[in-house]
């Protein structure tokens, strides 16, 4: 897999779970201008919720090793407050650096770690808060085959 692929994988993750996420739309790559700053910013994907139609930022970040480090979901942060985003879900494959979960709970932002599961076309997604990862709050399955790009 690499991060192209992954990116897909969790779109597909994030659109077949959007109920779970109250979210009633999910697009991949949106331009989105900055109300602070006016830079235009292009995220993973982006969602609105349900309950009020407020955007939703997605980073996705596919590592073999390297949990999501402080500095990484601080830049997630800066985004979300530049564009008036009212939530956030951080993907990765392996995990949070304890910096980065702090951040996380102290803004919203839901932390998903989404790994193949036990066959090329099942994926599971642990939904995890805290700062110590000490609570878990759902996992997600999907089965799903992701087109590979050429």
């Amino acid at each position: 897999m690499n991060w192209e692929t992954y990116e897909q994988v969790a779109h597909g993750f994030a659109e077949l779970n959007k109920a779970y996420f109250r979210l009633h739309s999910v697009i991949r790559n949106p331009k989105l201008t900055g109300k602070q700053t006016g830079t235009t910013w292009s995220v993973d994907l982006a969602g609105h919720r349900q309950e009020d139609d407020g955007l939703v930022l997605v980073e996705c970040k596919w590592r073999d090793n390297a949990r999501v480090k402080q500095i990484e979901m601080a830049g997630l942060v800066y985004v979300m407050w530049d564009t008036g985003a009212r939530g956030g879900i951080y993907v990765t494959t392996v995990g949070f650096q304890r910096g980065a979960a702090r951040i996380a709970e102290a803004h919203g932002i839901r932390m998903v770690n989404l790994k193949s599961g036990d066959s090329e076309d099942t994926y599971s997604g642990d939904v995890i808060r805290g700062a110590n990862h000490d609570y878990f709050e759902q996992n997600l399955r999907v089965h799903m085959r992701p087109r590979i790009p050429k």
